[in-house]
Order: C-alpha cells, then structure tokens, then sequence
C-alpha cells in the first residue's frame, strides 16, 4: 500500500496574515518540500477544475479540505446546509471522497464572557457550551454529514 502524505496551509496563513497571495505561497512551499497534497480550498470565485489545476502548478492533488463555520443559534440552518452541500459538492468534484468538518469561532464569546481566541490554552468548565446548544450544535453536525453523504462525500 502507499499512503501519499499531504501538509496542511493553515500554518502559513497565520504566518502571513492577510497576504493576498498567502495560500499560493503555501502551496508553493509544499509542494517543494515534497508533500503529495494539501487540504482544498476552493476559492469564492474557482471552479474545482481551477482548483485542480492551480494545485498542480505546485505539484499538488487536492486533499480533504475543511468546512469550517460558525455554527451558532442565529444562523439559519437552512443557510449552512446550503453552504455545507456546496463545499461536500466541491470536495467530491475535486476527488476527495471525505471532509473535515471544524467548528470556527474564533469570536465565539464562551460563557464566562471571553472569546476563544482570548481563552486558548486556559479552557476550563465553566467555558463549555450549555447543553441546549451543544445539543443543537451535534445535531446540526448530524444533518451537515448526511448533506455530505448525499454528495457522495463522508464527512
């Protein structure tokens, strides 16, 4: 069996900032470092045959890639299951037959009233989610991943 080992942009971007050019920047530099792949990131304006494409400048094939959001109570739902069966169409047009699925939130204000930004590395009880939106939250998850399973894509 050979498994192609893939390396994830996410350490460039914070690296570089807001750099217009920061995720061909990453793709650049993994693919000289010899990575198969990286995580796809299908810009607002690419189709996945331009995403194929401008991996392949780098020598890259898409991997999985992330559906991150926001998943919070005054967000339609309806509005991120549009949003979650676009991106799980996408990762299956590239050739990916799974995707990752990660909350966001980096502003996301925790109970005790600080960001999760502000509170990375120092998370204690009293910031989890109450249980009526962690029971929200999972079920939200449960209905992104039959999207993507309708898209031929395990989340």
């Amino acid at each position: 069996m050979t498994i192609a080992l893939g390396c994830g942009q996410i350490t460039w971007r914070v690296g570089l900032g807001a750099a217009p050019d920061q995720d061909d920047v990453a793709l650049r530099e993994i693919g000289e470092i010899g990575y198969a792949g990286a995580p796809a990131s299908l810009r607002p304006d690419e189709s996945p045959a331009d995403l194929i494409a401008r991996y392949a400048r780098h020598g890259l094939v898409p991997a999985p890639g992330y559906f991150g959001g926001t998943f919070r109570p005054e967000v339609a739902p309806e509005v991120i299951l549009d949003e979650a069966r676009r991106h799980a169409r996408a990762m299956r047009e590239v050739g990916c037959t799974e995707w990752y699925i990660a909350a966001g939130g980096w502003d996301y204000v925790t109970p005790r009233g600080k960001t999760r930004r502000a509170l990375a590395g120092q998370i204690t009880p009293d910031d989890a989610l109450p249980d009526d939106e962690f029971a929200r939250y999972a079920a939200l998850i449960d209905r992104i991943g039959a999207v993507a399973l309708e898209e031929g894509v395990r989340a």
